[in-house]
C-alpha cells in the first residue's frame, strides 16, 4: 500500500502497529511522538483500498489488557467442526450410544482418535500464523521481567528551548519537534527570551542581528543538527550546522 516497514523502531518511523499496549517498542513510539495502532487499521485500509483515520484504531497506553494483568483473547476459541452428515442411498445410521468408560478410565480408542483429530485441527487453526505477518510474535505483552528493560532515551536537549523559524513542510516540522521533546527540550511556540536555539533552514537575516541584541547566547541552526543528534542518540556540536553572517566563518572546537 505504499508504507516503509522496519523491524525495530526508528526516528523515521511514524506508526507502529501494535495488539497490546504495554510492549517495549509501544513504549519506545509513544517517548518519541508516534503513533500506535491496532493491527485492524492494517486490514480495513487494505480492504477498502484507502488510506483511513487512525483515530478509532488508537492503542490506548494507560489501559491494562486484563483485569489482572493477563492477556484477554481477542476471539472465543474455535469450536469442534461438525461431522457431515450421511451420504447415500439408505436410512442414516442411528447415533451410537455412548460408551460408558471403562474402569481404568481410559476412553474408548474410536472417541480418543476423533477427539484428537479435532484437536489438533483446532490448534492448527489457532497457533498458525500467516509468513507475510510482519507481526507474529513481535507485538506481545510486555511481563514484569527485568531480562530485557528498555533502556531510556537521552536527555541531552533538557536545557534548551527550540524555535523553528521561516518555512517548514508539515512533515519535517512535525519530525523536529518530535525529537526535540523526545530528548527532552522544549519547543516555543514564538520567539521569547527563553529561547536557546532557532532552527532555520534559512540563511542569515537582519532580523537574527536584534535577537541577538535581546539574547547573545542565542544559537542559530540548520534542522540538520537536531536530525543527527536524534539519529546518533548523542548532542553533536552545533558549529558545524550554525547559521552565521557571509562573512563570518566558524570552526568547530
Amino acid at each position: 500500500m505504499g508504507a516503509k516497514y522496519r523491524p525495530q523502531w526508528g526516528p523515521d518511523c511514524t506508526h507502529l502497529v501494535c495488539a497490546f499496549p504495554r510492549t517495549p517498542k509501544a513504549a519506545a513510539a509513544r517517548a518519541m511522538g508516534g503513533v500506535v495502532v491496532t493491527p485492524a487499521w492494517i486490514w480495513d485500509c487494505q480492504r477498502l483500498q484507502k488510506r483511513l483515520p487512525c483515530e478509532p484504531y488508537l492503542l490506548d497506553g494507560s489501559a491494562s489488557s486484563g483485569s489482572d494483568g493477563e492477556e484477554e483473547p481477542n476471539e472465543a476459541p474455535p469450536t469442534s467442526r461438525p461431522r457431515p452428515a450421511h451420504r447415500g442411498g439408505g436410512s442414516p445410521a442411528k447415533p451410537r450410544p455412548p460408551t460408558p468408560p471403562s474402569s481404568n478410565g481410559d476412553t474408548p480408542e474410536g472417541d480418543a482418535e476423533d477427539s484428537a483429530g479435532d484437536t489438533e485441527d483446532e490448534l492448527r487453526r489457532v497457533t498458525s500464523v500467516p509468513p507475510d505477518d510482519p507481526y507474529g510474535g513481535s507485538t506481545e505483552e510486555n511481563t514484569d521481567s527485568d531480562d530485557d528493560p528498555i533502556p531510556p532515551l537521552p536527555d541531552f536537549f533538557e536545557d534548551k528551548t527550540f524555535f523553528l523559524y521561516g518555512d517548514f513542510g508539515a512533515t519535517e516540522r512535525r519530525r523536529l519537534q518530535r525529537f526535540v521533546i523526545a530528548f527532552g527540550g522544549t519547543v516555543a511556540p514564538y520567539m521569547s527570551e527563553a529561547v536557546t536555539h532557532v532552527v532555520t533552514a534559512q540563511e542569515w537575516d537582519s532580523t537574527f542581528e536584534e535577537a541577538l541584541e535581546l539574547n547573545p547566547s542565542l544559537q542559530f541552526v540548520r534542522p540538520r543538527w537536531v536530525l543527527l543528534c536524534a539519529e546518533r542518540l548523542r548532542p553533536l556540536p552545533p558549529q558545524p550546522y550554525a547559521v552565521v553572517p557571509r562573512d563570518v566563518t566558524v570552526t568547530s572546537p
